[in-house]
Formats: C-alpha cells, sequence, structure tokens
C-alpha cells in the first residue's frame, strides 16, 4: 500500500464515510470495517498513540454500524474481525486507566468463547494457539492488578499447552517459567521452582537468531532461578552453573563499562570450588547485582503485583498497550491477502471492476454483508495476483465518486 499520502488519504476517506449509516447505504457496516482495517494496518507501522485512537474510533463505529449477524458470517474476514471486536473492551479498560476490571473480564470472556469454537484446519489451530497466547496475555493484566491465585494457574495451564504445539518458542519457555517462579514466590512450593529452572533452560537452547536481544534477558532468568534454588537447597552446583550463564549474557550486551562485573563473576567460580560455603553473601550480592543488570530493561510478562518495576508499569497502563499491539499484530497476520482484500472492497464501492481486475474471479460468491465468502479462495475459483494493487489515494478516490453517484442518484 502506498504510504506517501496516507495520513491525508485516511483522513479524506475517514470523512466522506464518516455520517453514512446503514440506512443511507446497505453495505455502510462492511465499509466502516475496512476503514478500521486501514487504521489497524497504519496502527501496526507507526506504534504512534494518534495512530491508536484513530483505529479504536474506526472500530467502534464499525461495530455500531454492523449488524450481530453480519459479525459472526462466516468470511475471509471472519478470524481478523472477531480479533478486532477484542479491542473495544480492551480499549474502554485503557482509556478508564484500568479502574473497571469488568472491561477486562469482557475481553477475556470474549476470547473464552473463540476458543471454545471448533479448529480443524492447520491454520485455523494455528490462530487458536496465538488465542491461547492472547488470553494468557489478559489474565496477566488482572493477575498484575488482583494478584488472584486461580488467575496464575489459568495461566499456566495456557502456557503449558501453548509450549507442547511450539516446544522451540524460547519466548514461550521463558513466559512459562517467569509463571512458575511466581507462583513459587506464592506458594513455596520446591516443585514449581524446579518446573521454573527447567522452563527457562528450554528457553535458552531452543532455536532462536544469535542477534535477538533476548538472549541475554533469557539467560539472566535462567541465571535468577538457579540462584533462588540454591538459596533454598544450598546446593553450590546451581551457583557454579549460574556464573557462565551471566558471564555470557553480559557478553552479549556489550557493555563495556561491565567489565569489571565479568571480572568479579569469573573469581567467584574459585572461591565457590575452593571455600564452599564461605563468603555467600558477597558471592550472591554479586551474582544478583549481575542478574539486575540483566534483566534490567526487560519486558517480560507475567507481571509480579510485588515488584516495583511492575507495579510503575501496571500504573502506566504499559502492559495493557502491550497486549493491543500483540492483539494488532494478530489481527494483520488474519487478514487476507492484499489484492483480494482491495477487490472486496472495490465491491462494496459499487465501482466497476475494470479490465485490470480481470484476472480476479468475477463471480466470487458474497454473503449478505457483501463480503467475499471462504470459498472464493477455495477450489477451482482460485484468486489471482492483480496487476495493480490499489494504494490508499486510489481509495479515498474511490470513495469520493462513490458517494458523488450516491448522491446524484438521490
Amino acid at each position: 500500500m502506498s504510504t506517501k499520502y496516507e495520513a491525508e488519504a485516511l483522513r479524506r476517506l475517514d470523512s466522506q464515510f464518516a455520517y453514512v449509516k446503514p440506512s443511507d447505504h446497505p453495505y455502510a457496516g462492511p465499509i466502516h470495517f475496512f476503514l478500521a482495517v486501514f487504521y489497524g494496518r497504519k496502527f501496526g507501522r507507526t506504534k504512534k498513540a494518534r495512530a491508536l485512537k484513530d483505529w479504536i474510533k474506526a472500530t467502534r463505529t464499525a461495530a455500531d454500524c454492523l449488524t450481530e449477524a453480519d459479525k459472526r458470517k462466516d468470511s475471509v474476514f471472519k478470524n481478523s474481525s472477531n480479533l478486532l471486536w477484542l479491542l473495544l473492551p480492551l480499549s474502554r479498560f485503557l482509556e478508564g486507566k484500568g479502574a473497571d476490571m469488568t472491561d477486562l473480564a469482557d475481553a477475556i470472556s470474549m476470547t473464552s468463547q473463540l476458543l471454545s469454537e471448533k479448529f480443524n484446519e492447520s491454520s485455523d489451530y494455528s490462530f487458536r494457539e496465538d488465542l491461547m497466547v492472547f488470553q494468557a496475555r489478559l489474565v496477566s493484566l488482572r493477575f498484575a492488578r488482583m494478584s488472584l491465585p486461580d488467575d496464575l494457574e489459568y495461566m499456566l495451564k495456557l502456557l503449558m499447552e501453548c509450549t507442547k504445539e511450539q516446544e522451540n518458542s524460547a519466548t514461550l519457555w521463558n513466559t512459562l517459567g517467569i509463571a512458575h517462579r511466581l507462583k513459587y514466590t506464592l506458594l513455596y512450593d520446591s516443585s514449581d521452582l524446579n518446573n521454573a529452572v527447567d522452563a527457562f533452560y528450554k528457553s535458552t537452547i531452543a532455536r532462536r537468531p544469535d542477534n535477538d536481544p533476548a538472549n541475554a534477558t533469557r539467560l539472566g532468568r535462567y541465571s535468577e532461578a538457579l540462584i533462588q534454588r540454591f538459596k533454598m537447597t544450598g546446593d553450590a552446583t546451581d551457583l557454579l552453573t549460574a556464573i557462565p550463564l551471566l558471564i555470557k549474557a553480559l557478553q552479549l550486551l556489550n557493555d563495556t563499562h561491565q567489565r569489571t562485573l565479568q571480572e568479579a563473576l569469573i573469581t567467584l567460580t574459585g572461591h565457590i570450588e575452593t571455600s564452599p560455603g564461605q563468603q555467600t553473601d558477597h558471592i550472591l550480592e554479586v551474582l544478583n547485582k549481575a542478574v539486575d543488570y540483566v534483566i534490567f530493561n526487560s519486558e517480560d510478562w507475567p507481571l509480579d503485583p510485588r515488584d516495583p518495576k511492575s507495579i510503575s508499569r501496571v500504573r502506566e497502563m504499559k502492559d495493557v498497550t502491550d497486549v493491543i499491539h500483540l492483539l494488532q499484530t494478530m489481527f494483520q497476520d488474519q487478514l487476507p491477502p492484499h489484492d483480494l482484500f482491495t477487490k472486496l472492497l472495490c465491491r462494496l464501492l459499487d465501482q466497476e471492476i475494470s479490465d485490470e481486475w480481470t484476472s480476479v474471479i468475477p463471480n466470487a460468491p458474497e454473503n449478505d454483508a457483501g463480503v467475499a465468502s471462504a470459498e472464493i479462495a477455495q477450489g477451482p475459483n482460485q484468486i489471482q495476483q492483480a496487476r495493480w494493487p490499489l494504494g490508499t489515494t486510489g481509495l479515498e478516490n474511490l470513495g469520493t465518486r462513490h458517494l458523488i453517484a450516491q448522491l446524484n442518484s438521490r
């Protein structure tokens, strides 16, 4: 999509349809849905607060204009539209600074309803896995504010199911480790800490890019759990394991100012091997200092409701914004191909399909909302790529011509 004049084009297109209601146009709801999609894409690219506000506004308009029957229709937009409606309670929760937990409960309930549906095809099952992670994120928001043990248990259940399907996801294993460790700090059950150590270990051996900035953090989390287990068992083996992990983490950060800390860690190995049990306070002080430095800028989740840094993130609603960013990514991933997307919008605007679009099936089946059904991308009638994808400015011009035609017909 052309982005050079995107802001102005979207503004004009939006203003043209701002007052178009279902009584004015049979496809007013789908048209506003398309506008919400465009604003969602813009927010995903810019990450700016203004773009988020525009996306929320457009989504609310689409929700008002689309009938409940339209929202439930089985179309190529089914998954993306279901995700779009999740923005509604989340945005209310964000704007209310978390004052009304009912909004968050609504988002959790809506996601639970989506998870209760049947998933058959591999692509749908992948969507279900994404939904489970998203549900865990939603529940983590409530846990950070209310510290409900049942929420932590539910998070663990979801994350453990996800790791069964995505065994090589370093991020999921790291998150599962944090959840297990949080449970240990609440109940002090050694099995929870052992589970945390195991999950953090798997997060460090899972396949990931060498330049992944989170590699150092994962090593730090693993080391932190090992140090905590040493405090519980007194087994110096955990400390000897943690030291090289922290040295590697500091090297990955490539911070020359921490060379002294790296040297201090190296000398600790000799102290532990020659004089186990002695200088424990000094050893732990150095190790904890290294851990704090490595994970200082981490934005991992779930958040610990008792941790000062976590409390600050909750107060500033940064964790909610992170979840909305995740929602946008999932929303973007579920949208149909761009060519099909613009083709359907042309139909909604009742525009004549020019020769450039003859490579797209002219008689693709549509549902009652004017949106082509899932059949459009199946069987022998396979969608082919159009030669010239339609940019935002082109869509604006389509909208202008469409409104003029509508007015002239009255």
